[in-house]
């Protein structure tokens, strides 16, 4: 298996901004935009007393700092547009920053003789770039900063350093060694040598933190303070006791702004019921998928269900007429949500053959499973976008590794909170789910994992064989809590192939219901999925009896180009079968091959 290399390429050495984000995004960075310096070396936010000048994200359009890094160029070039002088930046997740800035950190990088490896020439010294994460996270010492993870960032070349010099790659280096180990055995002990200190000293948030933390203080402060003024000089406050360096007025004053389009409103648990008026129920298509709520769309490995769910989010982004029914919808938004299928290869075409309006659409970068920070930024964008339609493929993946889904309490829980994003409003959610191999006549028993997918939704679909056709697909509603169960829907795969994407094509109805086109089918037909075989042969060769972090196993994945929703989906199912186990509970699980 061929490797992608880990480069600095010709895009990534270009002074012209949007080429070189091009270019890193290119090479699996996420980027973010960063204000940069002006002529009088003064930071572009507007703050003469900036205390990190050309090094801070734009927060109009990076609100969460390192947490709003894209692989979109979209946010990018419009804030370049905006704000020329900005500065590039590249987000740490899977890699690691050895920045030195004096001749102190200089002698003890010298005395671990690393390999050579791509490094950035910075304002005050260098930065060297390794392919890996820490597993421990940031350490600091005296002109020494190792900067690792999902949190932190580096201003990448061509930005500008507040001293009026260009950020560069070293010439002659053009390759990203891989983390050594000697760099992991320094940061332990600088953690190691600083942890009494941490203990007695005060909270602090750090480069990487501050954007997303303080943004979060002022969303939950607006629960309690109505007074703008006041809840501004608490955030700024909060900002000068515990952001080192502190953010910058200004830049405070635009985060509390955001956090007034994403502000939850109604925080108690109990109480008399907001309205006493009944609302009729509404439908995104009548009756098979509703609007306030989440409808399942379950099926078989292979049967389409993915391909099914883009051909309805290409109509609803594009507005007509639904199939085979008089009825039509007007265009809507569209948010989708997808854990394995590549966007530009196969999603985006497979919406674009479909006659999909893609300005309608808003996609999430790169997978990231919902625990309860991912579950907030959703709920806030669903309420501030309010798309028609969102697109969960699929809903046990995006659980994550926190949530466990054969257990019904915490599918519950997630499946609460994704209804009332929808309910607020008023948006529909479509779920894809798996089916398990059990041999239950009644499908709503083989859905994969908790009976608390089927309990905690409102409408239940299924994609299976039409039973006289096996070559058409049978679109068959089981569950409603609120109207008769529609007709069952035959469809038909047009197009596919080595140069084409398929599209569907509604072909009729059915007097099969859910039983007959989700029948478990004892026999052995088709080919396993190509990628998810891959991926359990990679687990399985990676993982030894000696148990290790599941992060080493995600960051080694993203090298060979397995993603992360895969990677997970296969785990649970090796774990399921005995091949692998875990190891302790919480941050402290290990993983390790079953002896």
């Amino acid at each position: 298996m061929r490797l992608k290399p880990l480069r600095v390429t010709d895009a990534m050495r270009s002074t012209n901004k949007l080429t070189v984000a091009r270019g890193y995004i290119a090479e699996g960075w996420t980027v973010l935009v960063t204000h940069g310096v002006d002529r009088r070396r003064h930071c572009t936010c507007g703050d003469r007393d900036c205390g990190h000048p050309g090094k801070h994200p734009i927060s109009e359009f990076f609100p969460r700092g390192a947490h709003s890094a894209t692989a979109d160029l979209g946010p990018v070039k419009r804030a370049l547009e905006k704000y020329p002088d900005a500065n590039i930046a590249g987000v740490l997740d899977g890699w690691t920053g050895v920045d030195v800035d004096g001749p102190q950190g200089e002698a003890q990088i010298n005395a671990l003789s690393l390999p050579p490896t791509a490094t950035i020439i910075t304002g005050r010294g260098h930065d060297h770039v390794f392919a890996g994460e820490l597993p421990g996270g940031t350490a600091k010492a005296i002109q020494l900063d190792l900067l690792s993870g999902a949190q932190r960032y580096i201003i990448l070349p061509p930005s500008v350093h507040a001293n009026g010099d260009q950020y560069e790659w070293q010439r002659g280096l053009h390759t990203i060694a891989p983390l050594p180990e000697a760099v992991i055995q320094l940061a332990r002990e600088l953690k190691g040598s600083h942890r009494t200190k941490a203990r007695s000293s005060r909270p602090e948030l750090t480069e990487g933190q501050r954007n997303d933390c303080l943004f979060r203080l002022a969303c939950s402060l607006r629960r309690f303070l109505d007074d703008e003024s006041m809840l501004l000089e608490t955030v700024l406050h909060f900002n000068r006791q515990f952001a080192t360096p502190p953010l910058g007025d200004r830049e405070v004053e635009t985060l509390v702004v955001s956090s007034g389009k994403y502000q939850e409103r109604g925080t108690a648990v109990f109480g008399p019921p907001s309205t006493t008026e009944p609302l009729p129920m509404e439908y995104l298509w009548y009756p098979y998928i509703i609007k306030h709520g989440i409808t399942l769309l379950v099926g078989d490995p292979g049967r389409g269900k993915s391909l099914f769910a883009e051909y309805i989010a290409a109509l609803v982004s594009r507005g007509g007429k639904l199939p085979l029914s008089d009825e039509r919808i007007e265009p809507g938004r569209v948010l989708l949500l997808s854990a394995e299928n590549d966007w530009q290869r196969t999603t985006l075409a497979r919406l674009l053959r479909a006659g999909a309006d893609i300005d309608n659409f808003h996609v999430m970068d790169r997978f990231q499973a919902l625990d309860d920070r991912n579950m907030l930024a959703l709920k806030q964008h669903i309420e501030s976008w309010r798309p028609a339609l969102v697109v969960v493929d699929t809903l046990a993946t995006f659980l994550g590794g926190q949530r466990d889904m054969n257990r019904q309490n915490d599918v519950q829980e997630f499946l609460s909170d994704l209804t009332h994003a929808a309910r607020t409003a008023g948006s529909a959610v479509l779920a894809i789910a798996h089916m398990n191999k059990q041999s239950s006549e009644d499908p709503i028993y083989r859905i994969n994992g908790s009976i608390g997918f089927a309990a905690g939704v409102q409408s239940i679909t299924y994609l299976g064989r039409d039973p006289d056709d096996p070559h058409r697909i049978a679109f068959a509603h089981g569950k409603t809590n609120v109207a008769e169960k529609g007709q069952t829907l035959l469809f038909e795969r047009e197009g596919g192939g080595r140069t084409d994407v398929p599209v569907l094509k509604a072909v009729g109805t059915s007097e099969y219901d859910e039983f007959d086109v989700c029948r478990n089918e004892k026999r052995d037909r088709g080919r396993p999925n190509v990628e998810q075989k891959r991926a359990a042969e990679f687990i399985i060769e990676v993982l030894g009896g000696k148990p290790v972090p599941w992060a080493e196993v995600a960051t080694r994945a993203r090298r060979a180009e397995i993603s992360e929703g895969t990677l997970n989906l296969v785990r649970a199912e090796l774990a399921k079968e005995g091949a692998i186990e875990q190891v302790g509970k919480g941050p402290n699980a290990r993983w390790r091959r079953k002896q």
